[in-house]
């Protein structure tokens, strides 16, 4: 390969048009769809600040780092799926440009390998098109940790490091509670660089710019609501706490938890793909590879044990959405592994293939969805550059990594969202008069929001909603009986009404697709 094409392959442009390409793809033919509980609240907000009715009844409400630029969205594209996507799209493409920067003295391997396991990540391919503010998290821990990164090894062309580190922290505080798991991290290393008299001027720059921004915070929190610490207590108001209260359920439960729960998921979500790479990265003389290696396994460490209560041990619930933050620090050892590949001792190998090996067997006992097609290839990758093939190490890699991006496109065209979408359309659309819309919880919100939020025309209320909503007899009521939505509300069919039930044989039949059908109730 000449070196022309090495420098072309390289090149920033070309791993930015290939995140582009691969999310575009998966947006337009494989749109997973909504769950219709945090993303469509996230949703209504944005929807309502566009009107210019904002009310801070809920603990997401706090969240302006989600709420803000989604409504910009909303303003500028309408309220659709793609003004949604656009608000996932941009912080990944800020976190893969992040990820290039730290990389880019690497070969072509190792950078496109990087490459390949940040795109395919299943928890970026399921929530870059969800408005959820995890991925604005990801990006502002990862801009703290790159900047922090930089001033340590003095990184040449990363500028304003310290403004970037606050930049960071307060982008991760407007947009989520996670900065509660991992700022132990930030911590214990300005500690420790401060005791060693490193890097004074950049962590004591770094906390007055916090505490500056944590004062305004709490002084604006008190201007306009009169209280300061009112969005701690929504969070607590909200019993935000208690699906996941370890200090309240049986011991059994903890250690469940703390065991094996979230590494479960993660091996499923495949967080534990960079950690193959620890034994060989740690036990080199490289300080940086080192540090990389270290804080990954801290990061990890902190997602299963960090509590993110003062008064009791309460971590978050073992969802592997609430520690992306990781996953670009996973790519960073990806990158320093495959550049390192050709140094494979034969312990190693065995070491990273049993590791592989077990996390297939798990993957197999748990039945997941990435098994054979996804371990094996990756066993293949570094037996392959272990006998100094790196061409075959890449070619496997991307076997690997792509029957992720397969397995996901499958599972979403399972549950068919265009289909599911239809639904709602046809009754909105088609139906040109104003009416009522009977359907599951999940539906009634995902239908909100597909109308735009608008109920001049289409009013939609949930089963549950149905006997306490005081309806008029003149309005048309129409059914949708979407299977995928009734299964995410956990709807129970028997406690529906009797004409629910059986409304093939009651009501009339207006449209129908394989997502579900659409009667005419009145």
């Amino acid at each position: 390969m000449s070196k022309y094409t090495l420098k072309y392959l390289n090149s920033p442009v070309w791993f930015l048009l290939f995140v582009i390409l691969t999310y575009v793809l998966h947006f337009i033919f494989f749109h997973g769809g909504y769950f219709g509980y945090d993303d469509m609240e996230y949703s209504r907000l944005a929807a309502d600040l566009t009107k210019g009715a904002y009310d801070h009844d809920t603990q997401y409400a706090y969240r302006y780092g989600i709420i803000l630029p989604l409504a910009a969205s909303y303003l500028t594209f309408g309220i659709n799926d793609f003004a949604n996507f656009l608000i996932g799209l941009l912080p990944f493409l800020g976190i893969a440009v992040w990820v290039i920067v730290l990389i880019k003295h690497l070969d072509h391997y190792a950078q496109w390998m990087a490459m390949l396991f940040l795109c395919v990540a299943p928890m970026h391919l399921m929530y870059v098109e969800k408005p959820m503010p995890d991925l604005i998290t990801e990006l502002g821990f990862f801009t703290s940790f790159c900047a922090m990164y930089a001033e340590k090894y003095k990184l040449p062309g990363i500028r304003f490091r310290w403004q970037l580190f606050v930049a960071g922290i307060i982008l991760t505080i407007l947009s989520k509670e996670t900065i509660l798991i991992f700022y132990p991290y930030f911590l214990l290393i300005a500690i420790y660089d401060l005791g060693r008299g490193q890097s004074r001027k950049f962590w004591l720059s770094a906390a007055a710019g916090i505490f500056s921004f944590g004062v305004l915070y709490l002084l604006g929190s008190y201007w306009f609501f009169g209280d300061a610490l009112i969005r701690l207590k929504s969070i607590f108001a909200g019993q935000y706490l208690s699906p996941c209260a370890y200090d309240q359920l049986p011991l059994a439960a903890v250690l469940k938890r703390i065991g094996s729960q979230l590494w479960v998921e993660f091996i499923r979500n495949m967080y534990m793909i960079p950690a193959i790479f620890i034994m060989l990265l740690i036990r080199r003389k490289d300080d940086k590879v080192r540090f990389l290696s270290l804080s990954f396994t801290s990061l990890m460490l902190l997602t299963n044990f960090m509590s993110i209560s003062y008064t009791s041990y309460v971590p978050l619930c073992p969802d592997p959405r609430h520690f992306m933050f990781i996953l670009p620090v996973g790519a960073l050892l990806v990158a320093h592994g495959a550049e390192l590949s050709g140094k494979i001792s034969k312990s190693d190998l065995i070491i990273m293939v049993v590791f592989l090996v077990l996390q297939l067997y798990i993957s197999i006992d748990n039945t997941m969805e990435q098994t054979w097609w996804l371990f094996l290839p990756l066993a293949g990758a570094l037996i392959a550059a272990y006998f100094g093939y790196r061409k075959w190490m890449f070619s496997f890699w991307m076997v690997g990594m792509m029957s992720v991006f397969v397995n996901n496109a499958e599972y979403n065209t399972t549950t068919d969202y265009k289909s599911q979408k239809a639904l709602n359309f046809f009754t909105m659309d088609s139906i040109q008069h104003k009416k009522y819309i009977i359907t599951d919880h999940v539906n009634a919100t995902i239908g909100s929001f597909h109308s735009g939020y608008d109920t001049t025309m289409n009013t939609y209320i949930s089963f549950k909603a149905l006997d306490t909503t005081a309806l008029d007899s003149d309005i048309s009521k129409y059914l949708i009986m979407n299977g995928m939505t009734m299964y995410l509300s956990n709807t129970n069919w028997e406690a529906l009404p009797d004409d629910i039930r059986h409304c093939d044989t009651i009501f009339p039949k207006v449209f129908e697709n394989k997502s579900g059908k659409v009667y005419r109730m009145k």
